[in-house]
């Protein structure tokens, strides 16, 4: 499957396979997403190294390179963020500082659903996030709406 951001990846210079540890959606997955309005915002379905960037939000990319652990962070934000469920995107934004919130600008939480032919998907952690590397192919303006302000 090619990566629509994999150009994104392959300028890091990870020295390991990124992703990794990532699987196609199992049917159709009902997915959840800090995003902007309209939907077709363009900084919505951005994975979050290049949202960092367009953003200027700082992220210690170059430090967290001069370690393993620090190459699989990075490789981790080369997704973009999605959660389970509307709770769990709302509980994240809640528990997020004023500061970060402000540095994020997120006005709404998407909704939608991915499948297999979509991206790849990281194994969702306890909290009901998940990283996202989309297809280059996909569209995901097209499968996800704005539907909860925050």
């Amino acid at each position: 499957m090619a990566l629509k951001y994999q150009q994104e990846i392959d300028k890091l210079s990870l020295s390991l396979s990124c992703p990794e540890g990532v699987h196609p959606p199992n049917g159709e997955l009902p997915a959840f997403r800090l995003s902007f309005n309209p939907i077709d915002h363009p900084l919505n379905f951005l994975p979050n190294v290049v949202f960092d960037r367009e953003k200027g939000i700082p992220f210690p990319y170059i430090k967290k390179l001069t370690t393993n652990e620090g190459k699989v962070i990075v490789c981790k934000r080369c997704g973009a963020s999605f959660y389970l469920s509307l709770e769990a995107a709302r509980s994240q934004w809640e528990n997020m500082s004023d500061q970060i919130k402000e540095n994020f600008g997120y006005t709404h939480i998407a909704n939608g659903t991915l499948n297999s032919n979509d991206g790849l998907m990281r194994v969702p952690e306890k909290n009901g996030h998940f990283g996202f590397y989309e297809d280059e192919k996909a569209d995901l303006t097209k499968k996800f709406k704005g539907s909860e302000e925050l």
